[in-house]
């Protein structure tokens, strides 16, 4: 037998780019939601933005594509095509 308990947790309920500063509903826009890039990163030793810090940055998936697009690397799925490794 299971038993349950019931908990509180954060959910996000919308997600804005750091670019364009549209926000995209979660419940709503979800799949735009869902396609935003996030990232968060922590900065090493001499590193331009300083010894530990960490930097955030949250992209819609069209600017991302707009600011960055010509350095992307689109991989298809491998996964689809029975191949264990990309």
């Amino acid at each position: 037998m299971i038993t349950y308990q019931t908990v509180e947790r954060k959910v996000p309920r919308t997600v804005i780019c750091d670019i364009c500063k549209i926000e995209y509903d979660c419940d709503k826009e979800c799949y735009e939601a869902q396609e935003f890039i996030h990232i968060n990163s922590k900065c090493g030793y001499g590193s331009v933005f300083g010894d530990g810090t960490t930097i955030k940055l949250d992209l819609c998936q069209a600017c991302f594509k707009g600011r960055l697009g010509d350095y992307i690397v689109v991989v298809a799925d491998c996964m689809d095509e029975g191949e264990d490794e990309c």
